[in-house]
């Protein structure tokens, strides 16, 4: 799902996330489908406050906001307890080129975040937890486990 932030903000959204701020997940609210220069700079002034008060839209409808982070997030906390790997993660920064005829996108920054529910409220946090441990022949070889050769 896509969160609402504009691309001048990105960068801003990034270090809050970075600097493990929590960040408050609210409802879309509607927008006209073309905007006009003053509505324009009402979004950005509003975009601005929004950052400044650690919430950022999604683009889910008040409806299933919750029923759709709730999903998300009882899908990442499964994957936590069975494999020990958390699997969330924020996408920031599209990356769009074209192979073969077809246009794909990725996206440039992943960072691992948990989803925490409070009430009706959705929060993203960045992941307090250290990266997997790689198992290497050598890191097995030191426990007393064999290193296959």
């Amino acid at each position: 799902m896509e969160l609402r932030v504009p691309p001048a903000l990105i960068g801003e959204f990034e270090d809050l996330v970075n600097d493990k701020e929590y960040i408050a997940l609210a409802a879309e609210r509607h927008r006209p489908a073309e905007l006009s220069d003053e509505d324009l700079q009402q979004e950005q002034a509003r975009a601005v406050s929004l950052l400044k008060e650690r919430t950022v839209e999604v683009e889910l409808a008040p409806t299933e906001r919750v029923q759709r982070l709730q999903a998300l997030a009882t899908s990442a906390r499964t994957a936590v307890e069975e494999t020990g790997a958390n699997n969330l993660y924020l996408a920031i920064g599209p990356w769009h080129w074209d192979s073969d005829g077809s246009r794909l996108h990725s996206p440039l920054i992943l960072i691992p975040v948990n989803l925490e529910r409070t009430g009706d409220d959705f929060r993203l946090i960045l992941t307090r937890r250290a990266p997997p441990h790689l198992t290497t022949p050598s890191s097995t070889a030191s426990r007393g486990t064999p290193a296959s050769s």
